[in-house]
């Protein structure tokens, strides 16, 4: 476990903006969030290897003392003047900017660099073994950041990301140059950079319609489909769960192609099945962090669940 300096407490915070951010001229940077365990998922833990000094914020516990605990750094994260190496950028930049309201300038985009660079394969765990033949662990792929205490191998996966990140950004600058597509993967970066927050709207009725199986369903269904996601909706706020742990999208799209519109649904009060499945203990989904969120066990058979509401008038796609 190589050395590291946990920051829990906001004093924490302006100390080491001062004495290593403000000094470097390069950090690398990730992010652990709790997307999928609760409806609506935050940054659970920042990891930073700023010129060799490996620093690991928990935010849960910052911003419980401090919703504004983070504001130390924003200066050296937003200025621009030094290099921040990320892997997949996209969700840094935008969970950054939902949560603590930080750009990130300067930045380069490791995965975007091993594109451009024509590595086979470019996810983080793909690309530091063809580059540094380091193979890292996938155990906690699927881990609660949201726990806490933080236990120590959680924390030793988590810190990988940082440990290993400088030096292939700093290889993947080497073959980007040498392949004369810094212009390509600076526009790129300026993209991300530029990304806005995306807070996460779950009831927003759109999103019904980048559901996979939804481009076959008629008005009528479609408008099944819509009561349908907001019923889901409703009961993972309600919870406090991923959506697609109460119900999977593909098990909605089936019931709003089978159901009848015109015969109201049956009237009851039992929510066991969706109380039970909600209140117990989840597996670990199988998908990466960002993916779709479509998990979930189909409910029991022979146990009732609470019916949804009526469907709202015929839409339109």
């Amino acid at each position: 476990m190589p050395d590291y300096t946990l920051i829990t407490e906001p004093h924490q915070v302006a100390d080491v903006a001062e004495r290593f951010v403000a000094k470097a001229q390069w950090l690398a940077i990730d992010t652990e969030s709790n997307i999928l365990f609760v409806y609506q998922p935050r940054v659970c833990l920042i990891q930073m290897n700023v010129e060799g000094v490996l620093l690991v914020f928990d935010t849960m516990a910052l911003m419980q003392a401090d919703p504004l605990a983070l504001e130390p750094l924003r200066p050296y994260l937003e200025d621009g003047q030094r290099l921040i190496f990320a892997h997949g950028a996209a969700n840094d930049v935008s969970t950054f900017k939902r949560d603590f309201d930080i750009s990130l300038n300067g930045l380069f985009d490791t995965q975007r660099a091993a594109q451009l660079a024509g590595l086979a394969h470019t996810n983080y765990g793909a690309v530091v073994e063809s580059l540094l033949s380091v193979s890292l662990s996938k155990d906690y792929t699927h881990y609660n950041w949201g726990l806490r205490p933080i236990e120590l191998e959680p924390l030793r996966y988590a810190l990988e990301d940082v440990v290993y990140l400088p030096q292939v950004g700093h290889m993947l600058r080497a073959r980007v140059q040498e392949l004369g597509v810094e212009e390509e993967l600076a526009a790129v970066n300026r993209m991300l950079m530029a990304m806005p927050s995306h807070p996460r709207r779950l009831d927003d009725l759109a999103l019904v319609h980048s559901i996979r199986g939804t481009g076959n369903l008629d008005p009528v269904q479609l408008g099944v489909m819509g009561a349908l996601f907001l019923w889901r909706d409703a009961k993972a706020r309600e919870f406090d769960r991923p959506c697609g742990s109460v119900i999977s999208n593909e098990r909605l799209v089936k019931i709003a192609r089978a159901l009848d519109p015109n015969v109201p649904p049956r009237p009851t009060s039992n929510v066991r099945t969706v109380r039970r499945k909600c209140l117990e203990p989840q597996p670990p989904p199988n998908q990466e962090e960002g993916e779709e969120e479509d998990g979930g066990e189909e409910a029991e058979e022979d146990e009732e669940e609470e019916a949804p509401p009526a469907p709202p008038e015929q839409q339109g796609r």
